[in-house]
C-alpha cells in the first residue's frame, strides 16, 4: 500500500469535503444519498488516517527518526482535531436525518 503514504491531505480534504456537502444539502432540504455522502465521508477520514500511519511508519523503516520527531507529536493533535471535527459534522447529518 505504498501508493497511501502521500495522500493523507486529498483524503482529509475530501472527507471534510463530503461532510460539509452533506451538510449544506440537508439544510436545503435534500435528504435524498446522504448516507451514501456520510459513507465517502468517514471513509476517506479513516484513509486520511491510515496514509499518515503508512508514511510515518516508512520513515522509521528508513531511520529517519528527526522527521518523525518533527512531524509526529504535532500531526497527532491536528489528526485528533480533525477526527473530532468529522464526527460532530457527520453527527449532525444523522440528527437532521432521524426517523422521528
Amino acid at each position: 500500500m505504498t501508493f497511501l503514504s502521500g495522500w493523507w491531505v486529498f483524503f482529509g480534504a475530501l472527507a471534510f469535503f463530503t461532510g460539509a456537502a452533506n451538510l449544506v444539502r440537508n439544510i436545503r432540504g435534500n435528504h435524498n444519498g446522504w448516507e451514501f455522502l456520510m459513507f465517502v465521508s468517514l471513509s476517506s477520514g479513516l484513509l486520511a488516517l491510515l496514509s499518515q500511519y503508512h508514511m510515518i511508519g516508512k520513515w522509521a523503516l528508513a531511520g529517519d527518526w528527526s522527521a518523525i520527531q518533527d512531524v509526529a507529536p504535532s500531526m497527532g493533535s491536528i489528526l485528533m482535531w480533525a477526527v473530532i471535527a468529522g464526527i460532530l459534522l457527520n453527527s449532525v447529518v444523522v440528527y437532521l436525518n432521524r426517523k422521528e
